[in-house]
């Protein structure tokens, strides 16, 4: 029975945290009661433009104020009264694609147009109900093509004008039917041309084609979902998303192009009061990508909602060889069963961006277009409140500088046009691994002419770049630019120079990888190695006969003390292996072998110095040998 309830408690938490966890996430606010610049007396309508700033009119101080994405105050435009650039209770605001901004002038029954700083291009309308004049205009909407719509309150109609204000068609009068008003409030129009329009005394949003034809509306009074207690301001997506304020309900509800209510959910009817994060008597709201702008008219300020994934955070994954990080966010807000648009699986994108020195600059509210990015990975969506995802990076970051990468998630739901983007975010991979030590690093000899012949085992680790090999005099020196000797990425080097430091000559080789990385250092020494001379008799040996330098060809004398397979090696003073001759089974005593001076390519080989190198399974002897031109 105590296992069962437990149980039954566990499963009730998890629920509640699952739908918490979906609410829309408040991002940041701004604004506060007072007539100084960035205040409010009673914020009416919002609007934002292409670059992200937002625009919000002040109905009782007669202005306009202009802020950033961000809600940083930029600039402010207007006074009371009756002259150009003045107001009596603006309301209504929209930018068109050009950045031109238009402002529904209520009590002045007309409609003003400005530039982005708040010059006075143009204006139109008078009081009156023929064709292009107003009563208490009191919406304004642009479409794609800079077209205006304007609805009156007191007229109970919408007009449609050029942009520069000439009368085009209208439609709408007063009443319940379909096209007709009660207490219109204000429009929006959607990047495919249908026009929106909220019907408040009617407890509806009715929706319209570009020129007027009724197509459909919903709503009715109530506060269940998809019902309105006072629907006043609009806004609308890109995706088609349809979101309405309702003023009374102090909520702000979403819906699709059709009607539909998205989800019953916290995070689509925000919540309502005086508190940190609730809505008071909210007049108007703006979308701009995964941002929502709700002006919270009580609380005399602008709060923003994100309403994707949040909370991107990408950090390296340490102990690993690099080139990948681990990208957590927090779930999309309508990643839950039951939800009419759920949440199905989250894809990440990456920026393509082959040269980032710095995190990305991203501007709030403005869509990421998927041209500019790689899709990278999906992962599905399982109602969790918090994701992981282990996602490739464009390149390490190095003691030479950071690497950024960026990235971004879409939530994406069974219908493939409705998604929602997250706010991207940057972050960096490092190579946390260093190769290991080279291993087998031995001394097979020091030949009679002062030459040491070293090899080691190959490294095996994929991202290996090259090995470093210092020489000092003592068993405890210190590596530095002034012990390096060579650099190379094959496992044997001569020395030809060793012993001219004296003896016995001691050696440090490391590996390094890609990114930098060094392993310890593997040593030896020339302590404990014979020094080759004359062949003698019983004992190994490898002497070289002939011209010194070679012009035609190498002969070498041979000293085997047992039967058994031997080749012959020649390298470059690089290291490099540039012939090798075949390894037969040999008897014991003394043998010849010549080279022709012919690489492996069967090309002559260049003039210079090069390191004739016995292998037998006895050990190993080597000789300088010089070709001439």
């Amino acid at each position: 029975m105590l296992t069962r309830l437990l149980r039954s408690t566990l499963l009730v938490l998890a629920c509640l945290a699952a739908t918490s966890a979906h609410a829309a996430t408040i991002r940041y606010s701004f604004g506060t009661s007072g007539n100084g610049d960035g205040q409010f007396a009673a914020p009416a309508r919002i609007a934002t433009e292409v670059g992200g700033n937002v625009y919000v009119t002040d109905q009782t101080l007669d202005r306009v104020q202009k802020f950033s994405s961000t809600g940083v105050f930029i600039t402010k435009w207007g006074s009371t009264g009756t002259g150009p650039g003045q107001f009596q209770f603006p309301f209504g605001i929209a930018v068109d694609p050009s950045g031109f901004v238009y402002v529904a002038d209520m009590n002045n029954a007309r409609i003003q147009k400005f530039d982005p700083i708040g010059n006075l291009v143009l204006q139109w309308g008078g009081f009156g109900t023929g064709n292009g004049q107003f009563i208490e205009p009191i919406g304004v909407a642009v479409n794609t093509a800079g077209e205006v719509y304007v609805v009156e309150n007191g007229g109970t109609r919408v007009q449609k004008f050029s942009s520069a204000g000439a009368f085009i068609t209208k439609w709408g009068s007063a009443g319940s039917g379909n096209g007709q008003f009660s207490g219109a409030r204000d429009i929006d129009v959607d990047n495919a041309g249908y026009v929106y329009v909220t019907d408040r005394d009617n407890f509806r949003v009715q929706k319209f084609d570009p020129n007027g034809v009724f197509l459909l509306s919903w709503g009715s009074s109530g506060n269940g979902d998809g019902q309105f207690q006072q629907p006043v301001g609009i806004g609308i997506d890109s995706f088609h998303n349809v979101f309405v304020t309702d003023f009374s309900g102090n909520r702000v509800n979403m819906f699709r192009y059709n009607g539909h209510f998205v989800a019953p959910s916290f995070a689509t009817r925000w919540s309502n009061g005086f508190g940190d994060v609730a809505l008071s008597q909210p007049n108007d709201v703006a979308v701009r990508g995964n941002y929502v702008y709700v002006v919270d008219g009580g609380n005399d300020r602008v709060q923003v909602y994100t309403i994707g994934p949040v909370g991107l955070a990408v950090s390296d994954i340490p102990n690993d060889q690099g080139r990948q990080v681990r990208l957590r966010f927090g779930a999309s807000y309508t990643d839950f069963d039951g939800a009419s648009e759920a949440t199905t699986q989250y894809e990440a994108y990456r920026l393509i961006d082959l040269t980032s020195t710095s995190p990305a600059q991203i501007t709030p509210g403005l869509e990421p277009m998927l041209a500019g990015w790689d899709y990278v990975a999906t992962i599905p969506a399982h109602g969790e409140s918090e994701y992981s995802m282990v996602l490739p990076t464009l390149g390490d970051s190095t003691a030479s500088g950071i690497e950024w990468t960026t990235f971004m998630v879409r939530a994406a739901t069974a219908s493939r046009y409705v998604y929602f983007d997250s706010e991207p975010d940057s972050g960096y991979s490092v190579d946390n691994l260093a190769p290991a030590a080279p291993a087998n690093f031995r001394v097979n000899q020091v030949t009679a002419d002062g030459s040491v012949e070293l090899e080691w085992d190959a490294n095996e680790e994929i991202d290996f770049r090259r090995y470093d090999l210092h020489r000092g005099t003592t068993p405890g020196f210190v590596p530095s630019g002034a012990t390096l000797i060579a650099q190379l990425t094959g496992t044997v080097h001569v020395d030809p120079q060793a012993t001219s430091i004296g003896s016995p000559v001691y050696y440090k080789l490391s590996a390094r990888d890609q990114a930098g990385n060094e392993s310890n250092y593997a040593v030896a020494n020339t302590s404990v190695t014979g020094v080759g001379g004359d062949a003698v008799p019983g004992q190994l040996a490898l002497v070289a006969e002939g011209a010194n330098p070679a012009t035609e060809f190498a002969r070498f004398r041979l000293e085997l003390p047992a039967a058994g397979p031997a080749s012959l090696e020649i390298y470059d003073v690089l290291g490099r292996r540039v012939w090798q001759s075949a390894s037969p089974a040999y008897v014991a005593g003394r043998l010849s072998l010549t080279w022709d001076l012919r690489g492996r390519s069967g090309s002559r080989v260049g003039a210079g110095l090069y390191f004739a190198r016995l292998v037998t399974p006895q050990g190993y002897r080597s000789v300088r040998i010089a070709v001439g031109s």
